[in-house]
């Protein structure tokens, strides 16, 4: 057997502690030092950047607050817009005048007739519902304005007129307004007496006188209103009075005015009471031819008086010329007859000439 070894005593050992190092503290690497920059570029930038900003803030201040300087600002003028003027004639009714120049309107509650006289072309009276005595008539005479203009402030011994007389102008028209005082002589009391005012529009077309005329001056903002609506066409302006009706009418006022001379007692001549201009009915060179003093009665071929007056159908030429037979009843005598020369001017029938019978 072999020999086993004995086993040695071993004496126990201690644990061996471990023999701990002091620690050190550990000491950071040395920080290589770097070199600092210089600091004027920053405050460039800086400012640059402060710069920029203040710039835009100041133009955007200016663009959205600051208001712009009055030189430039635009001011809008605002016109107020003009209301219409209602149209009192509105309702009106439109008078056409056929053969004439001219139109015109009135009331509509207003009556209207037509009552031409001598010496006119067209005459149309106007008469108030609520006052008959009170009219408004519109006739075109047969003469120019200037003649009867004088009308206006005729004076004889019968019938007496005063006027004021105004100027106007109507489309483009130079127009008479007058407010005339209307007398009456009283041969008992040798005196003028007023009987009533008037009011009268005179406007010239071609050789007529268009004549509004009231007889009762509360009517006188009526009749200008009528004025107003009064409208020129191109027209020609056509005769309406016939040769017969131009010599009779003349004729019959003729007497009528001789009458009354003769009964007034007037102490002027016929020819200053009856002057023969005042008809609108004779042309310019029998006036004159009238107006040479003579021993009869120039139109009446006679000293005497007739008794009455009448007139045969004219004779109408080729030439604008007619001819008239006017007789003359005197008390206890014959018949005196008359012959009378018409000519056309212009489009109305005037006397152009009076031929006496031989004796």
């Amino acid at each position: 057997m072999e020999n086993q070894e004995q086993p040695t005593n071993i004496e126990p050992q201690m644990p061996v502690q471990p023999v701990t190092e002091p620690i050190q503290a550990s000491t950071p690497p040395p920080i290589e030092s770097k070199k600092s920059l210089p600091k004027w570029p920053l405050i460039v930038v800086g400012v640059i950047l402060l710069a920029t900003l203040l710039t835009g803030s100041f133009v955007l201040y200016k663009n959205l607050n600051v208001k712009p300087k009055p030189a430039s600002k635009t001011v809008q003028v605002i016109t107020p817009t003009a209301t219409p003027t209602p149209d009192p004639t509105a309702d009106w009714k439109t008078e056409e005048t056929v053969g004439m120049s001219f139109t015109f309107k009135y009331p509509s509650d207003w009556q209207i007739s037509n009552q031409t006289h001598q010496g006119q072309l067209y005459e149309r009276t106007l008469t108030n519902p609520q006052d008959k005595s009170s009219f408004i008539s519109i006739a075109l005479n047969a003469h120019p304005i200037d003649y009867q203009k004088q009308l206006l402030n005729d004076e004889d011994a019968v019938f007496s007129s005063k006027s004021v007389i105004e100027n106007s102008t109507f489309q483009e028209k130079n127009i008479l307004k007058a407010t005339t005082t209307d007398r009456e002589w009283d041969h008992e009391n040798s005196k003028y007496i007023e009987t009533g005012h008037s009011y009268s529009i005179l406007i010239p077309i071609e050789n007529n006188t268009l004549e509004i005329t009231t007889n009762n001056l509360e009517n006188k903002p009526l009749a200008d209103k009528i004025l107003n609506t009064i409208k020129f066409t191109d027209q020609t302006i056509q005769a309406t009075s016939s040769p017969d009706e131009v010599a009779n009418s003349f004729y019959q006022s003729y007497l009528t005015c001789i009458n009354k001379h003769f009964q007034s007692q007037s102490s002027k001549s016929t020819k200053e009471d009856c002057p023969f201009s005042s008809y609108g009915a004779l042309n310019a060179n029998l006036i004159t031819k009238l107006n040479v003093p003579g021993f009869a009665d120039p139109v009446l071929c006679a000293q005497n008086t007739p008794s009455s007056i009448s007139v045969e159908p004219a004779v109408i030429n080729n030439d604008n010329t007619a001819t008239e037979i006017v007789h003359e009843l005197f008390s206890g005598s014959s018949d005196n007859s008359i012959n009378v020369a018409l000519s056309n001017q212009n489009g109305n029938w005037v006397i152009a000439d009076i031929i006496c019978p031989k004796p």
